[in-house]
């Protein structure tokens, strides 16, 4: 079989389709976990400093050493307050103690004047009072004094024993080894997927390669036996343009090379339309399939008959003509030999008249030699007894004679 183009492997192409589809979908996963294990780091790490808060508090703050904060017996206790917080949790650089009305009371940071109001504070005290904690970026001054680049401000209500918000707190929070940790698990888990999508293309490509291989061998295996068919066979597009041909077609159309063929629509080669079925031909490709016996003229001006069969190839839809298929058989000698045995037929029907005619003639020959036989049998025996009869009446006259 001829195709009109080369067709490349589907393999190949579903195995980067594939890959393709998967690098996203790990892409997508890698990003979901990553920012989801990064999400639970942080609020991990952040609730631990609203209960370090709640629990040194409760130990430490047990007057109000907030609202006293202008006493000089208030500093020790904000002091170890604020210690004791730092001791608990070793990432925190920092701490500022506010009042409820944003005051700085306590701060182990040189540059920060008690007394002063923060109103990043006041901004964030709605949230603060809602949520009793609140998270930003720390400002790169912030940064420069504590030396630490990758800083947080963790911001958390501070309570009584009776669940009253006396005050608020502020830890500069060094979140580097979260930072490093994250990103270990960001390269882990991309390495993990690429990794995987390394093994599943192998796997792919594998099973595909294997799949390819029995297309093939298929594809080759049936247009061997296409081409070898004592049929003739081609294919055309809803355009007309032929896209396959076996070589029995090409025979039938005393073509020598399927390159004479191809690039050229149906209605365009002559040795097809000397056959008449160009209404035929695209009726096929409007969906209407045909059978017929038709005669041509070949080229050295003998006549040959083809039984020509049209199929219309529908698409997925099950409705669009999208191909169609001819199948072409040369009954030129079923034809002949049809003519032969017709005038042997012929031959023999008037052998059999001119033998029966002979015979019917001999028959009467015979008949007429029986009549004339049995005439004279007849004839001699009435002669027979006409002597008989004589020779009685000779014998009676002599005996009178004799008397």
């Amino acid at each position: 079989m001829y195709p009109n183009q080369k067709t490349k492997p589907v393999g190949r192409r579903a195995l980067i389709a594939i890959a393709i589809v998967v690098i996203i979908f790990s892409i997508g996963i890698s990003f979901f976990f990553a920012r989801e294990s990064e999400r639970f780091f942080w609020e991990a790490r952040t609730k631990s400093v609203a209960q370090e808060v709640a629990e040194v508090s409760d130990h430490v703050l047990k007057e109000n050493y907030i609202a006293r904060w202008t006493e000089a017996s208030s500093t020790p206790h904000l002091q170890a307050f604020a210690q004791g917080i730092e001791r608990e949790i070793p990432t925190i650089a920092a701490v500022r103690i506010f009042t409820t009305d944003a005051v700085v009371v306590w701060s182990d940071i040189s540059d920060i004047s008690i007394g002063d109001t923060e109103e990043d504070l006041i901004a964030l005290e709605p949230e603060l009072r809602k949520n009793g904690i609140a998270i930003e970026e720390a400002g790169e001054g912030a940064k420069e004094i504590l030396g630490k680049n990758n800083l947080l401000e963790i911001y958390a209500v501070i309570k009584d024993r009776n669940g009253q918000i006396i005050g608020f707190i502020e830890c500069y929070f060094d979140s580097s080894d979260i930072a490093a940790f994250v990103n270990k698990t960001h390269v882990a888990i991309i390495g993990s997927i690429i990794t995987g999508i390394l093994l599943i293309v192998f796997f792919l490509r594998v099973i595909l390669r294997r799949q390819d291989d029995i297309i093939v061998r298929q594809a080759y295996e049936l247009s061997s036996l296409v081409d070898q068919s004592p049929l003739g066979i081609y294919t055309v597009d809803i355009n007309g343009k032929i896209l396959s041909i076996n070589h029995k077609m090409l025979e039938i159309l005393e073509e020598t090379s399927p390159e004479n063929i191809f690039d050229k629509k149906v209605w365009d080669i002559k040795s097809i339309m000397a056959a008449n079925i160009e209404g035929l031909l695209r009726g096929v490709l409007t969906g209407v399939p045909f059978n017929k016996e038709i005669k041509v003229t070949r080229r050295d001006a003998s006549e040959s008959y083809l039984h020509y069969r049209g199929t219309p190839i529908l698409g997925s839809d099950g409705k669009t003509v999208e191909q169609a298929l001819f199948i072409v058989e040369d009954i030129t000698e079923h034809k002949n030999l049809e003519k032969r045995e017709e005038e042997h037929t012929k031959e023999l029907e008037e052998g059999v008249a001119k033998r029966t005619k002979e015979l019917q003639d001999k028959i009467d020959e015979l008949e007429q030699f029986q009549k004339l036989t049995i005439g004279r049998e007849i004839r001699m025996t009435e002669l027979k007894q006409e002597m008989e009869t004589m020779e009685k009446k000779i014998t009676d006259l002599e005996a009178r004679a004799s008397q």
